[in-house]
């Protein structure tokens, strides 16, 4: 009887990642329901559970994210087409949560905000494109 639970324990765990481990990409996505913030599949309406991918046309990665029952969950990377790094933020139920960086085509830092529950929290801060502080905005 042991065994059995372990077993079962062990396979449903094999399951929920390989779900969590399902790769999408943006052109299977309702693209009405993503400005909505929801990740439906156009086909079904049903919310997607894992990674999903664009590519530009060149090729090159575009954005990859996290889903979960069609809701962002985890890191967030958006890139310029060139490769560069673009923006990285992080998701819990669909709201931001956690450090947001964005960077100038260059690779320079050139904003960087703390959020939790979608509201930002602290000051935020700013840089040129040589990596010079600008300037830094706190929250009222």
């Amino acid at each position: 009887m042991k065994y059995l639970i372990l077993f079962s324990i062990l396979l449903s765990t094999m399951c929920v990642q390989a779900q969590d481990s399902a790769t999408y990409y943006g052109h299977q996505l309702d693209p009405v329901a993503l400005e909505q913030g929801l990740a439906l599949l156009k086909q079904t309406g049903a919310p997607i559970t894992g990674r999903i991918i664009e590519h530009y046309p060149n090729g090159q990665l575009r954005m990859e994210g996290f889903y979960i029952d069609g809701k962002k969950d985890g890191t967030f990377k958006w890139w310029y087409e060139s490769g560069q790094l673009g923006l990285l933020e992080s998701f819990v139920a669909n709201q931001k949560d956690g450090v947001s960086q964005l960077w100038h085509g260059n690779g320079q830092l050139k904003q960087e905000a703390k959020y939790k529950n979608n509201k930002r929290r602290g000051s935020v801060q700013y840089w040129d494109e040589q990596g010079n502080k600008k300037s830094y905005h706190r929250n009222q």
